[in-house]
């Protein structure tokens, strides 16, 4: 009779078993999702940390290889780094920079625009975009940028820059204006037969109109 009263107890007692059993193993898979979740996470983070690392090495490698061209283009050499040749080394660096803002960037938009208009002709294009991923209009656009970012590492590092007010105009126009135009490329929006001669980059970069004749008198005639 005694046992026949403890059945509902015991009855009980194997209810509350069952339920802590069931909830302690869905702890232990939550806890196991949970794990999985923050190695997946860990993982992640660390290839996305990785690939970073490895873009951040390839563009000093490119941007050291551009600088190496530019500076013997240009005529540059490296700085000497001794605080007793600061301002012998300001006034060197001067003209150079001159020549960076005067000359290589306008003329390199300028030439930028020239190929892809050549570019589109001969292929027929109806719009530039249409040539924008041809391997030579592709690689002057990010010489172009290559030129323009180093102008701009140059120009920032001049130790008087905040003393010369022409060249902190042109720093500034470099990395607010033209930079940002070159990234986006508004001219491969441009129907090919609406394409103005000078890029809005050239535009702002002072690119002579006059310059563009000489191309414009190559273009292919109609067959």
């Amino acid at each position: 009779m005694e046992i026949l009263l403890l059945l509902p107890l015991f009855a009980l007692v194997l209810c509350a078993a069952v339920l802590i059993a069931q909830a302690a193993w869905s702890w232990a898979w939550q806890c196991v999702a949970d794990a999985y979740d923050w190695y997946d996470v860990v993982r992640q983070n660390i290839r996305k940390d990785s690939d970073r690392v490895a873009r951040e090495r390839s563009n000093q490698a490119r941007k050291r290889e551009f600088l190496r061209r530019l500076a013997a283009k240009i005529g540059a050499g490296e700085a000497s780094g001794s605080p007793d040749s600061e301002m012998v080394e300001a006034q060197r660096q001067t003209p150079v920079l001159r020549r960076l803002v005067e000359v290589e960037i306008p003329e390199m938009t300028l030439r930028c625009a020239k190929i892809h208009r050549l570019a589109a002709l001969a292929a027929g294009a109806v719009f530039m975009e249409e040539v924008a991923n041809e391997p030579e209009c592709l690689a002057l656009r990010q010489e172009v940028m290559n030129l323009e970012e180093a102008t701009v590492d140059m120009l920032g590092a001049y130790p008087y820059v905040l003393d010369n007010e022409a060249l902190l105009h042109d720093l500034v126009v470099i990395r607010k204006r033209i930079l940002p135009t070159c990234r986006q490329c508004p001219y491969l929006q441009y129907a090919v037969a609406e394409a103005p001669p000078l890029c809005p980059s050239a535009e702002i970069a002072g690119a002579r109109r006059e310059n563009c004749q000489e191309h414009e008198t190559r273009k292919p005639k109609s067959r």
